[in-house]
């Protein structure tokens, strides 16, 4: 029951669809959602008969700062769902609680630290992460736009974006013609890490990683001396 929450919460703050059936069905939205309802498709969870359940009636964007998605469901006559999901660490910040067995209860500095290891080890075999939590609005309770608060932690999802066959070799050709490679990505840094290394892109040297937070707060004089050393 918890792997079904967790998938629904997937199939819920989702803007991606699922046209046909069986075989057939051809999925149409970013890859990263388009793969959150292959999951959910994969576990015979009928996607079209909850998005009916819960209708959508809002939606808020990742954006700079704010690294996570929300939206907000019809959840019965008085009550709405607020989905989100978006960078585990991110997500984790703003849950009080999580759902074991289907029950909420308090959210340990223990369960904290034990999440964000599986996070930091899923993304260290290059999978791209995404945590989700929700929270059942009461009446005259709303979604502002704010950042959400007093969530209940559901669970993380790891999402395979294999290197396409040959893209180590292109990086490698382009190194011996004296171009240098970098990645720019919207993935933790320790999947960007994984996937740069796979290309080797530092060679047998070490591999860079300049992380957004720290480019933020970055001086200009001293971006301009690291960013030639940056993979």
């Amino acid at each position: 029951e918890d792997l079904r929450r967790l998938v629904s919460l997937a199939v819920l703050c989702n803007d991606a669809h699922l046209q046909g059936n069986g075989e057939s069905a051809v999925l149409n939205g970013s890859a990263t959602e388009a793969a959150l309802l292959g999951l959910a498709h994969a576990a015979r969870l009928d996607i079209d008969a909850l998005r009916r359940l819960r209708p959508k009636v809002h939606s808020a964007y990742r954006t700079e700062g704010r690294p996570y998605m929300t939206t907000v469901h019809e959840a019965g006559t008085v009550r709405r769902l607020l989905a989100v999901k978006g960078s585990p660490s991110h997500v984790l910040e703003l849950c009080t609680q999580r759902c074991i067995d289907g029950a909420e209860r308090a959210l340990s500095a223990e369960e904290r630290d034990r999440i964000l290891s599986e996070n930091a080890a899923m993304a260290g075999r290059g999978l791209r992460v995404l945590g989700f939590a929700y929270r059942v609005l009461g009446e005259g309770e709303s979604d502002n736009g704010a950042a959400p608060s007093r969530l209940v932690w559901t669970g993380l999802v790891g999402i395979a974006d294999p290197l396409r066959v040959g893209a180590a070799e292109v990086v490698a050709q382009l190194k011996r013609a004296g171009v240098s490679t970098a990645i720019i990505t919207g993935d933790q840094g320790r999947t960007a890490a994984a996937i740069g290394a796979k290309l080797r892109l530092a060679g047998d040297g070490r591999l860079n990683i300049l992380e957004a937070a720290e480019l933020q707060a970055m001086p200009p004089e001293q971006l301009a001396s690291l960013v030639g050393d940056v993979h």
